[in-house]
């Protein structure tokens, strides 16, 4: 499960580092993040955040002095990022609400692993991430949050023939198996997920944050706004004093995270290189 959140998060920061030519950059020398971002007009602070999840993630290698460059493992895997990881960003909904149209044309690479020449893509499990959380965050929530064998089974999920031939592939028997299933094992560690999903407002549009010539500080704004909307609404109070609270949350987190990168942006979910 791990792996689909991190997937769900960094694939978007990938795809907009790629097409903003940080990648690119990063090859050829070691960077400060100061530098880095006046060289491809970014935001300083934002930049440094996900400077520090490609780290994590082994795409970037940081040394003693605070630069970056790209690793051997970025290298190779920066230049296998699908061509159209564009539209299936653009495609896909915030969440799974029983329609299985926008998410079908995906489900099929998801469960060929995303190969093009007979081999699982070197970036499947990141992918899947974006695909599959969404749609299991949707299954949990649908179950109103108890999740036993029995309401599984009784759920009356929608069937679909992708997403039952990717649980086949996997190896997690559906929502209709007879015997404790893997599917249900996983919707039962799927807790954080509707919480995760609820950042794809923002997600969405990550190029506009990171990159200061693609958007403005109201980007930002709305779409954290809409994100916590969407994260709390079952807990909200009335709406119109729910919307305020969010858009006031939302303009606080932005001032923080647009402070320099010395003064507080700092990544408090940073994970501990793969290695």
């Amino acid at each position: 499960m791990n792996r689909l959140y991190e997937g769900f998060v960094a694939v978007p920061v990938i795809d907009a580092c790629s097409r903003r030519g940080l990648f690119s950059a990063l090859s050829d020398r070691s960077w400060t993040a100061a530098d880095l971002a006046q060289h491809v007009e970014a935001n300083e602070g934002r930049l440094s955040i996900a400077l520090r999840l490609l780290d994590g993630l082994g795409w970037v290698e940081a040394d003693g002095e605070g630069a970056y460059r790209l690793s051997e493992t970025g290298a190779a895997l920066a230049q296998q990022i699908p061509e159209d990881l564009p539209a299936m960003l653009q495609a896909l909904p915030a969440a799974f609400e029983g329609e299985w149209a926008p998410f079908e044309p995906w489900l099929d690479r998801c469960a060929a692993r995303w190969s093009t020449n007979g081999e699982p893509h070197p970036l499947s499990d990141l992918l899947d991430g974006v695909v599959l959380v969404p749609i299991l965050a949707g299954f949990a929530r649908a179950l109103g949050g108890e999740v036993t064998e029995e309401r599984v089974k009784s759920s009356g999920f929608p069937s679909n023939r992708s997403f039952d031939e990717l649980l086949s592939t996997r190896g997690w028997s559906g929502p209709t198996s007879k015997s404790k299933s893997a599917f249900t094992e996983i919707l039962q560690a799927a807790g954080p997920l509707e919480e995760l999903v609820g950042y794809w407002p923002l997600l969405r549009q990550v190029e506009r944050l990171l990159f200061a010539n693609t958007g403005s500080r109201s980007d930002a704004v709305d779409g954290l706004s809409a994100g916590l909307r969407y994260r709390g609404a079952a807990a909200a109070g009335t709406p119109s004093a729910f919307r305020s609270y969010c858009s006031e949350m939302a303009e606080l987190l932005v001032a923080y995270f647009e402070q320099p990168a010395d003064r507080g942006a700092t990544d408090p979910h940073r994970r501990h290189r793969r290695r």
